[in-house]
């Protein structure tokens, strides 16, 4: 039997091979395609290195003294990276396109999902790949880390806070953090692992409580959470609905905070008395997508969703507000005195009077 077996001559193979380029050479070399993840994070205008203010508008928030908090993500780019501005007030904010291009800003290769204003001068944010970051603000709102933790496991989705000491977030691995933050760092307090049956999207911390949030995820539960109570904090709010739970916001009222607003997969926003669990006392489809946020103030509350509109109401469900304008999705929404601010992923902005 003749044998098929051939020793390979490898010097015969590489006697004309070329030499590997250098680096000014690479960019036109065809002959060494596996080169080009190294030449491309040698060019100097790779987003992770370069931060110009990218279109993706992600989520923002403005305090009672008017900062605004915006974070911007790029989606476009081999690496997706995100990274956040400050702002004195919303003038400043509204008016971003004199702000110099050239002006440089924290950046990592991972997306921002989540921002907040802990006080006047304090951030803290939550990115996709599950680290939570606490950063200064000077009065000039130029950006300092104080400390970041990467100690959830799954993307962070929600951050709420119970006071000005402590805060929670929730991630999409069905993780819920209490943390302890201060000028100096963020430290965890509690954990609750498998808080639901799937991931968890919303969080929601009752007006004025310092132990006493909601919860809700793709699970189609909505969970209430007392910190005073030890071995099982959680009760049922809403159980086995129909569709995914994806945002929940606890509503300001004259009597007193009682009543969550819950927003579905289907669009639907849904009205739940803490004080009568598992019952929906009103629902109204506010979109034909899924809702993304649901944000509050006094008397009303906003919604956005997977839809290039956002939608105002009044506390009963009554509608004061569309807008449309936007080419893309819109991703957040925030409240400020009689404003109303959304923000897009085209980097649209829309400031109402409402």
């Amino acid at each position: 039997m003749a044998s098929h077996v051939r020793r390979v001559n490898l010097a015969h193979m590489y006697a004309n091979m070329e030499p590997e380029p250098d680096d000014a050479e690479l960019p036109t070399n065809t002959q060494f395609p596996q080169l080009n993840t190294r030449e491309y994070n040698l060019r100097m205008n790779n987003p992770a290195e370069s931060t110009a203010f990218q279109e993706f508008h992600e989520c923002l928030d403005i305090n009672e003294a008017g900062h605004v908090v915006v974070a911007i993500n790029d989606y476009r780019s081999r690496f997706w990276v995100g990274h956040f501005w400050a702002y004195k007030d919303l003038q400043d904010f509204l008016e971003r396109e004199k702000m110099p291009p050239n002006m440089q800003k924290p950046i990592t290769r991972a997306p921002i999902n989540v921002i907040k204003l802990f006080d006047d001068h304090l951030v803290f944010l939550g990115r996709a790949t599950g680290t939570v970051e606490v950063w200064s603000l000077s009065s000039s709102m130029q950006e300092c880390l104080v400390d970041y933790r990467n100690e959830h496991v799954g993307s962070v989705q929600e951050i709420d806070f119970f006071s000005k000491t402590q805060a929670v977030s929730v991630d999409n691995e069905a993780c819920i953090k209490i943390w302890d933050v201060n000028y100096m760092q963020a430290r965890t307090s509690n954990t609750f692992r498998y808080a639901h049956g799937n991931a968890i999207t919303g969080v929601s911390v009752r007006p004025g409580s310092e132990d006493t949030f909601a919860t809700v995820a793709r699970d189609k539960s909505a969970l209430l959470w007392d910190l005073r109570i030890m071995g099982k904090p959680a009760s049922g709010l809403l159980q086995n609905h129909s569709e995914a739970l994806m945002a929940i916001s606890w509503i300001l009222e004259e009597e007193g905070s009682f009543v969550v607003k819950l927003g579905d997969a289907a669009g639907s926003v849904l009205t739940v008395d803490t004080r009568k669990p598992n019952e929906i006392v009103q629902e109204i489809s506010a979109f034909q997508q899924s809702v993304k946020r649901i944000r509050r103030t006094k008397g009303k509350y906003a919604v956005c969703g997977h839809t290039n509109a956002f939608k105002v109401f009044q506390n009963n469900d009554q509608l004061l507000y569309e807008d449309s304008s936007s080419l893309d999705f819109v991703r957040d929404v925030a409240f400020h005195g009689n404003k109303v601010v959304s923000l897009s992923w085209d980097g649209k902005i829309v400031d109402k009077d409402v």
